[in-house]
């Protein structure tokens, strides 16, 4: 009986041994895993941090573009604005008048209004103001230089649709015809308001014609 017992706690030492060393390798086991799981999670929470990273370098960038395009956005609002108010007047735009355009043009322009200076404003300068004011309501209007003896005048015409050529003295808004070489310009040409007219003068004599448009 003695040997039975010890041979009885020689199995069950064994056993516990053996129970013992499988739940200390499958902790072991499990320990290595946890381990694993660790490294890889610490690993995975690197790579979404630089992900993270790399994902705001790219939204700072795209907010970045944004901007610009905004900003860019707004300039070409702004360009449009100004060419629409460009083309609200027609500059790029410009057209033959008719006859009764070129008459309320005449009527309603103010440029005759400004003193005579033989210094500051002269003939071609009422040339020029009534030239640019008809192209700014889209006009074509055509600056004539004469050439006389000693001197030179200006004054515009309009090549209107429905009459042809006319033309205007811009100093008094008085119409202008037989613009030709050989005629005197205040006689012959200029057609004076009511119960005015105008005295001969040799020096007046157109010796040249040149039209600009």
């Amino acid at each position: 009986m003695n040997w039975k017992k010890c041979f009885l706690k020689v199995i069950t030492v064994l056993l516990i041994s053996i129970v013992i060393t499988i739940v200390a390798v499958e902790y072991q086991h499990v320990e290595q895993e946890k381990t694993d799981m660790e490294i890889e999670l610490k690993k995975t929470l690197n790579d979404l941090g630089d992900k993270t990273i790399e994902l705001q370098i790219v939204d700072n960038k795209l907010q970045e573009n944004v901007s610009k395009l905004f900003i860019a956005h707004d300039r070409l609002k702004e360009s449009n604005s100004e060419l629409e108010k460009l083309r609200s007047g027609n500059r790029y735009e410009m057209h033959d008048p008719t006859y009764t355009e070129v008459k309320n043009f005449i009527r309603q322009d103010k440029t005759e209004k400004i003193p005579y200076d033989d210094e500051t404003f002269i003939c071609a300068d009422y040339a020029s103001v009534v030239n640019n004011n008809a192209e700014d309501i889209g006009m074509r209007c055509c600056y004539i230089s004469l050439n006389f003896k000693d001197a030179a005048h200006s004054l515009v015409g309009f090549n209107t649709i429905d009459k042809g050529m006319i033309f205007i003295e811009p100093q008094s808004d008085e119409w202008v015809k037989n613009l030709e070489v050989g005629n005197d310009y205040w006689t012959d040409c200029v057609i004076p308001e009511s119960g005015y007219y105008y005295e001969n003068d040799p020096d007046d004599t157109i010796t040249g014609v040149f039209y600009f448009w």
